[in-house]
């Protein structure tokens, strides 16, 4: 096992930035040419393969309620701290692919919130719940809009057999006593397996770091491959208050099935329960790292940090509205349909809102201007179609 005891004292020099202009994100944009909808890859993966995981409370079903907008009766497990609720709720939940488990309030306190250490098992309870029968899990928090369409592309050529835990969206403190920033781009991670930069890589070639190939991607890979100097000599990870890592809960995950099925509740459960941090996204990483295992970047935005496609912003949900609104009127510029093409998450982040009420309303909000996005894409790829064959049927009258 990994050691988890030591921490890192020294500090790695900012990464300098000077010939990188922020501001030339469209040039970049235009110089990549990834397709605004992929067609079917090598897994295949539909709706029916994915679950998703959403750790809550009795004071945030609202969240969960307006969560059913986007959720369209995936399978879902709702983990809460009201053990009556559970019962009630699961009982109705059934007939729309909802299961609900209870899993205590932390008392006392070993993280932020009572209930970072359901956070952090809620992944791994759903894998208890629904087995094998899928291939992804949506994991972030009840205040997550996922975007089925951007999961679906992002997903089609990735093995959910291998132990995948993807984001590209991390806490890290990139200066050594700080509580560092999210998301980071020089935070530590892989690219997926059989990972290609052709098409993705922009007009300067600029990305934060050498970061390797990972199948999977693992702690040893990471810390065997760092030429920063993060990284101690016992492959220990960078914690708090050192050092910040982490996942970012609101942002989110797409977990694999390889990766729950390998781990599995109970051994998470006992590492979770073993720890103090920040939160519940820390325990995961943690945890994760405890057992040989690191996060992967999809790949993209590790080329084009302007387009990250977890939680774009951040936290900047009412700019994901506008820029949905602007695809659906044909203004988007370059910046702003690739963004809209490629990303799964937006954070509403409740806690800042007028009210639980509010925040769900913007939940239901963010998921209507998803759909009438791709509503309006997908009738755009039929017109373009129906145009392309007319043409050709056209040219060959011409050419008898």
């Amino acid at each position: 096992m990994l050691g988890l005891t030591r921490q890192v004292t020294y500090q790695i020099p900012r990464l300098s930035r000077q010939d990188h202009d922020v501001h030339a994100g469209q040039k970049q944009v235009q110089a990549a040419v990834p397709p605004v909808r992929r067609k079917p890859g090598k897994f295949r993966v539909t709706a029916d393969d994915l679950m998703v995981a959403i750790p809550t409370d009795d004071q945030h079903i609202p969240l969960v309620e307006a969560s059913r907008h986007w959720r369209k009766r995936i399978r879902t497990l709702i983990a809460t701290n009201n053990t009556e609720l559970a019962e009630q709720r699961n009982e109705a939940g059934r007939g729309i692919n909802e299961a609900w488990q209870f899993y205590p309030d932390d008392k006392p306190l070993r993280a932020l919130h009572p209930g970072d250490t359901r956070a952090a098992v809620a992944p791994f309870m759903a894998h208890t719940v629904f087995g094998d029968s899928y291939k992804w899990c949506l994991y972030g928090d009840d205040d997550t809009v996922w975007f089925i369409d951007g999961i679906l592309d992002l997903v089609q050529d990735i093995d959910p057999d291998m132990p995948y835990f993807i984001t590209d969206h991390l806490w890290w403190s990139s200066i050594n006593n700080t509580i560092g920033n999210h998301p980071n781009l020089e935070a530590p991670r892989c690219l997926p397996c059989g990972h290609e930069p052709e098409g993705m890589i922009g007009a300067d070639g600029w990305k934060p770091f050498n970061a390797p190939i990972g199948c999977p991607c693992t702690a040893e890979l990471l810390c065997n491959t760092d030429d920063r100097n993060i990284f101690e000599d016992d492959c220990s990870i960078p914690r708090h208050p050192i050092r910040t890592y982490s996942m970012h809960g609101g942002a989110g995950g797409l977990v694999s099935v390889g990766l729950l099925r390998i781990l599995g509740y109970q051994r998470m459960i006992d590492c979770v329960e073993s720890l103090h941090s920040t939160g519940g996204d820390a325990f995961i990483t943690i945890c994760l790292w405890f057992h040989g295992y690191a996060h992967t970047d999809p790949g993209y935005s590790f080329y084009h940090p302007e387009m990250r496609m977890f939680d774009p912003g951040p936290e900047d949900s009412a700019g994901v509205m506008y820029a949905l609104s602007e695809a659906v009127l044909d203004r988007c510029d370059p910046s702003c349909k690739h963004l809209v093409d490629h990303m799964v998450t937006s954070h509403v982040r409740s806690r800042k809102a007028a009210s639980i009420e509010a925040a769900a309303q913007t939940i239901r909000l963010l998921s209507n201007a998803y759909d009438s996005y791709i509503e309006h894409r997908t009738k755009q790829t039929e017109q373009v179609a129906k145009g392309s064959k007319e043409l050709h049927e056209q040219q060959a009258v011409v050419s008898r």
